[in-house]
């Protein structure tokens, strides 16, 4: 697959993250969404505004 190979990760990774998988590597994840020009869609999940969590 053309794009496990740019990734730098197994066909078997590759398909883990599209099925949602979240035990992946958030670095190889990252490599897939860069890839992409999707790695904005991390904006809103890292910011501390959306992170109930976190909140007071």
């Amino acid at each position: 697959m053309d794009m496990a190979e740019k990734a730098c990760t197994s066909i078997a990774t590759y398909q883990r993250i599209e099925k949602g998988d979240g035990t992946v590597a958030f670095a190889t994840v990252c490599r897939v969404l860069m890839i992409l020009d999707r790695l904005e869609s991390f904006d809103s999940v890292l910011s501390p505004l959306e992170d109930r969590v976190a909140q007071p």
